[in-house]
Parts: structure tokens; sequence; C-alpha cells
């Protein structure tokens, strides 16, 4: 559907143009007495009500609200190691979660979608290794930077078992906790550069299709002067 001062993607096919979340849409700067496209036809609407929007509620459209602390998950059933990361990580700036076991990091997982996993292996219920394979199976938590953080990092089969389901780094306890920083800032600025990018393709791919579908009006307005004239 389309309204008269601006472009509206409906939620029942919010995928259609790349948008990661189901309410998403997406809103086209436009002057007023110009024209308004419609994605679910192709054709172009003309508008005499549409009026312009502002960058930022562009951006807000097409991205998620940002934090304002990153979120870093502990799961780790070590009340003791638990609570060590999290003075780590408090004491630089950023929130902090602790989960007890496996099953319990997957539902904070989905519900708060933290900017870093710390991760042990050996948990009651379900292991580490299981997390991991599970997060990576998701959709949604597949890309979320994560960290081994355990004592059996230092066996070569544990450690190639963990980056082959597809952690993100493996660091062996007892740890430097510089050293942990480092690599955490790391892998969460690697990932904030790879959403960025994915934000400017979908920009391109939106831009693309509003030029195309202005290219084929212009096309019509010819045919119609000849047809005419």
């Amino acid at each position: 559907r389309t309204k008269a001062n601006d472009i509206d993607i409906p939620n029942d096919n919010p995928r259609k143009m790349g948008f990661p979340t189901e309410k998403a849409c997406l809103l086209v700067r436009i002057k007023p007495n110009l024209c308004c496209v419609n994605y679910d036809t192709d054709c172009i609407i003309k508008s005499d009500k549409a009026q312009d929007v502002s960058n930022r509620e562009i951006s807000e459209a097409m991205s998620p609200a940002a934090r304002e602390k990153p979120l870093v998950l502990v799961v780790d059933d070590e009340i003791t190691a638990a609570t060590m990361l999290r003075h780590v990580f408090e004491r630089e700036g950023y929130s902090v979660e602790i989960a007890p076991d496996g099953v319990k990091a997957l539902e904070i997982v989905t519900t708060l979608l933290p900017d870093l996993i710390l991760l042990d292996i050996q948990m009651p219920q379900m292991d580490g290794f299981e997390v991991l394979r599970r997060l990576r199976e998701n959709p949604t938590t597949a890309a979320i930077p994560t960290i081994v953080v355990s004592a059996r990092a230092r066996k070569p089969s544990d450690i190639v078992m963990g980056l082959s389901i597809g952690a993100d780094d493996y660091i062996p306890k007892p740890y430097a906790p510089h050293e942990l920083l480092a690599r955490a800032r790391s892998k969460m600025r690697a990932r904030q550069l790879e959403e960025s990018l994915q934000q400017r393709t979908q920009e391109l791919e939106v831009l693309l299709r509003i030029s195309d579908a202005l290219n084929r009006h212009l096309e019509y307005d010819e045919l119609f002067s000849l047809v005419l004239f």
C-alpha cells in the first residue's frame, strides 16, 4: 500500500527489500508535488501532499535502536568465575548479564540479543559446545560474537572443536583481563562494521529500486507523448 506522504512496505512482507525485522518499513525523502513509489505494484503515484522525511526517521526505520552501553552475556556455572568477568567488563563501562547454564543462556540471548557472549564449556544441562551450535543455527543469533573462555581451551582438540562450530575466539583460564578486553572489543567492532556494511547495501538496493521505478515512469511519459502528439 502507498501513503500520501511516504513509502510504506507492508509488515506482511518486510524482507522483500532485505530488512531484518518484521516491523521494518521504508521512508524515503521526497519533495512536495512529486511522486511516491508503490513497491507492491511497481508503479508511480503522484501526490500533492508528499512531505519531507528527515534522515533521522529514515535511520530509525532501517536500524534497531542503539543501547546506551554494550551488553555482555557471561555464560558460566561457576559463580566466582562469572562474577570476576562481570567486574572486568563493568569497570570498562559495559552492561553484564550472567547465565548459570546453557539453557538459561539461550533464553537470555534470544530475549536480549547481547553484543558479546563469553562462553564456558563445562556446564550442567547443556555444555558450551551445544550452546554454540544452537546459536549458530539460529539466524537471529548466528552473528553474535562469541568468545569461549574455558579451562578446556588448553586442549588442541577442544580449540579445534569450538572454532569449527563457530566460536570467534578461544581464551584459556586463567586469562589476562587486558587481553580479554582487547579481543572482546575487536570482535564487537568487527560485528559493528559488518552490520554497517549490510545496512549500506540495503540502502543501495532501495535506491536502485526507486531509480528503476522512476525510469519506467519517464519511459511511459515519453511513450504517451509520442502517441498523443
